[in-house]
C-alpha cells in the first residue's frame, strides 16, 4: 500500500487506471480489516489500541485513505471522482465509522470528507446529509465530554465541518432543526478549546457562516439571527476576554 501511496503522490491524476484496478479491492479489506479492528477492541478492552496486531491493522487502513485523499487531490477530472470514486469509498467508510466502537473510529475518516468535500465542492451537495448522519452525532459524542480526549478527532471534526460550510452551504440549510443547532453549538464550543487550531476553526467557521447567512433570502437570514445571533456574540466575547484564548483576538479584526 505504501508504494501505491507513493506512486499516487509521484504521478497525481495519471494514477487512475492503477487505482480503478485496486479500488474495489482496497474497500473489501478496509472493511473487513475494520471489523477485524472493532472484534479486537471489544475483546481486549482500552488496551487493545496499542497492542501490536491492532496497530498493525489499523495502519492498513489509515494507508487506504491516505491513498484516495492523495488521489483526489491530485484529480483533475472532479465528475470521475465525483461518479466513480466517491460513492463506493461512503458505502465502505461510513456506516463502518458509525456502527465502530469510539476507539476503532479513524480521524482520517473525517480528513478524506474534508478533502473531498473541499475538492468536488457543489457536486458534493447532495452527499452531505449522509455524512452527517453517520459522523456528526457520533464524533461529537467522542469529544464532548472535554477539551482533550481524542484530540485528532477532535481537529479533523472542526475541519470537516467548515469544509461543509465553506463547500456546500445549502446543505447545511436542508439540515432539521435539531441537527443545525448542533452544527452552531459545535462551531461555538469548539472557539473555547485550547487547542489553537480548533479554535481557530471555530471561530473562522463563525464568521463564514454569519457571512453565508447574510446573503441568503432575509426570511432565512432573519430567522437565524433572531435565534443564534446573541448566544453567538456571547460567546466570542467570551473567548475575546478569557486570558486562555488570546489567540482567539484576531477574530475581532474580521467581523
Amino acid at each position: 500500500m505504501k508504494t501505491n501511496v507513493s506512486a499516487c503522490t509521484s504521478v497525481g491524476s495519471y494514477f487512475y487506471p492503477q487505482i480503478c484496478r485496486i479500488y474495489m479491492d482496497m474497500l473489501s479489506m478496509y472493511r473487513a480489516v475494520s471489523q477485524m479492528v472493532s472484534e479486537g477492541i471489544v475483546k481486549e478492552g482500552p488496551i487493545a489500541p496499542k497492542m501490536p496486531r491492532i496497530r498493525g491493522l489499523r495502519t492498513v487502513k489509515k494507508e487506504i485513505l491516505k491513498l484516495i485523499d492523495i488521489f483526489v487531490q491530485k484529480a483533475d477530472d472532479l465528475e470521475m471522482v465525483n461518479n466513480n470514486i466517491v460513492p463506493p469509498l461512503l458505502d465502505a467508510v461510513l456506516v463502518d465509522y458509525n456502527r465502530n466502537v469510539p476507539d476503532a473510529r479513524d480521524a482520517e475518516v473525517l480528513n478524506v470528507m474534508s478533502t473531498i468535500i473541499s475538492k468536488l465542492q457543489g457536486l458534493m451537495q447532495d452527499k452531505i446529509p449522509i455524512i452527517m448522519e453517520n459522523v456528526f452525532e457520533c464524533t461529537l459524542e467522542m469529544i464532548n465530554k472535554d477539551f482533550s480526549e481524542y484530540p485528532e478527532h477532535r481537529v479533523e471534526f472542526f475541519k470537516l465541518l467548515r469544509a461543509i460550510n465553506l463547500s456546500c452551504f445549502p446543505a447545511l440549510l436542508k439540515l432539521d432543526n435539531r441537527q443545525f443547532k448542533f452544527v452552531i453549538d459545535a462551531c461555538l464550543w469548539a472557539s473555547k478549546h485550547d487547542n489553537r487550531e480548533v479554535e481557530a476553526a471555530g471561530l473562522n467557521m463563525c464568521i463564514e457562516l454569519i457571512n453565508n447567512i447574510s446573503d441568503t433570502d432575509a426570511q432565512t437570514a432573519g430567522a437565524f439571527f433572531q435565534q443564534f445571533f446573541i448566544p453567538i456574540l456571547q460567546d466570542i466575547f467570551f473567548v475575546l476576554t478569557d486570558a486562555d484564548h488570546k489567540a482567539g483576538q484576531f477574530f475581532s479584526s474580521n467581523v
